[in-house]
């Protein structure tokens, strides 16, 4: 079969209310030379349906329909599927917001043979209107239109950001990868993680292409003990790249991330009510104990010493509530000032 230039992997599960949004505004990208693989992931609702009309208006468009597995099961599946030499991530409640974001992406991969760009996003509500937009600072503007390292990639340009939604693959640079299905929560970032222990070449395009919908009710922000248990996990898959890499920059990165996704994610467990509720039971059934204990001696043997050292040096329990009394500090602050502002 003919190679195509870029597969577009859509994975779906009950998203009628926005699919069409989606599925059109690929279909509407000047760069035509595309595939768009939709994983039907066992909608109840008219996705499946929606999916197989468009499929028998243009032939770009391959949908499968599976059982419900979930979107790293969906996404592996599409993977095995695609003939693209480029490989972009689309969520199916989302969009591109420019008809020429694809062709400017594209470009700019075969003008520097980068293995990864990566563009920006605009955060929008359930009807579409703008919710926030995240500033294109000095970091990311000094990594702008130009080859950088997977460090500084990772550190000036991502920024806490691990959405995969944003990034163009070069798909030798990730036929070898697969996510983790057992992962229901960032595993985004792990995914990445495992593409930046190869050597990659990497730019960032700052094009604001995306539509990321923001909506309460998606699986995405939906609090559960799993999403915390995939969130602390990441402490020991960061520690695990870090040992697998040679490249110092990177095994340095990694490192600090093993220490300080303990830090994060027990704010989390501060911020959320239901989770500070239920602290306790979480600190048992996550044995955040032990990890607290791990989380100390990687802070000391990778010296890690920031905000975080009170934190992590404490028992869980004992952070989660100095945490909850600095959010809460910093909340009547915050107050105080857009008061007197006023």
């Amino acid at each position: 079969m003919r190679k195509i230039i870029v597969s577009i992997i859509i994975p779906v599960y009950n998203v009628e209310s926005y699919l069409s949004i989606c599925i059109k505004c690929i279909l509407r990208q000047s760069f035509s030379d595309f595939e768009v693989i939709i994983i039907n992931d066992g909608s109840t609702d008219m996705s499946g349906h929606i999916c197989d009309e468009y499929a028998k208006k243009d032939t770009r468009i391959r949908v499968f329909h599976l059982k419900n597995h979930g979107v790293s099961a969906a996404r592996n599946f599409a993977l095995s599927k695609v003939r693209g030499e480029y490989i972009m991530f689309v969520d199916a409640d989302d969009y591109w917001l420019g008809d020429d974001s694809l062709a400017i992406l594209v470009s700019e991969a075969i003008k520097n043979n980068a293995d990864i760009v990566r563009g920006e996003y605009r955060a929008v509500d359930k009807d579409g209107n703008l919710f926030f937009e995240r500033l294109i600072n000095k970091k990311k503007q000094i990594c702008s239109y130009k080859i950088v390292s997977s460090a500084s990639f990772l550190t000036n340009v991502f920024q806490g950001e691990y959405f995969l939604f944003l990034s163009l693959f070069k798909y030798d640079k990730i036929q070898h990868l697969r996510f983790d299905v057992q992962q229901i929560f960032l595993e985004d970032m792990d995914f990445y993680a495992k593409f930046f222990l190869q050597p990659v070449s990497c730019e960032f395009v700052p094009l604001r292409f995306y539509a990321y919908r923001k909506i309460i009710s998606s699986a995405s922000s939906v609090t559960s003990i799993k999403k915390l248990e995939n969130s602390f996990g990441m402490c020991n898959k960061f520690d695990k790249y870090a040992s697998d890499t040679v490249n110092a920059q990177l095994k340095q990165y990694f490192r600090y991330r093993s220490v300080m996704m303990y830090y994060w994610t027990l704010g989390t467990v501060a911020s959320d009510d239901s989770y500070y509720i239920n602290r306790q039971k979480i600190i048992k059934i996550l044995d955040l104990k032990a990890l607290q204990k791990l989380t100390f001696k990687r802070m000391w043997k990778y010296f890690v010493f920031n905000k975080s050292f009170l934190v992590i040096s404490m028992l869980p329990s004992h952070g989660i509530f100095w945490l909850r009394i600095k959010n809460r500090i910093a909340i009547k602050i915050y107050s105080l000032i857009n008061k007197f502002k006023k």
